[in-house]
């Protein structure tokens, strides 16, 4: 298994999560496995092999895209103080 999927997996288990309940974030060939296997892979100004491979992909803007793809904005999410289970973003 790749060291961030087991990292990912680990933090999982940790929370009493399912990976497939997780997001992670990557932009390297490192990271493939790891955003496979997420609930929510995202290739983040990925390199070419994530934007063959990673279906969800933020390319043209910051991490703050994600919440726009979750339907929230940076307000909304801080004025509901919004608690994500499980975020990993490794390198």
């Amino acid at each position: 298994m790749h060291s961030k999927l087991q990292t990912l997996t680990h933090l999982c288990n940790k929370q009493n999560i399912s990976v497939k309940d997780a997001a992670a974030i990557g932009d390297g060939a490192n990271d493939l496995e790891m955003l496979k296997v997420a609930g929510l892979g995202v290739a983040f100004n990925g390199k070419p092999i994530l934007k063959k491979e990673i279906k969800t992909q933020l390319n043209h803007t910051d991490l703050v895209g994600l919440l726009f793809y979750k339907d929230m904005t940076l307000v909304k999410y801080i004025d509901e103080a919004v608690t994500i289970n499980i975020f990993v973003y490794l390198f």
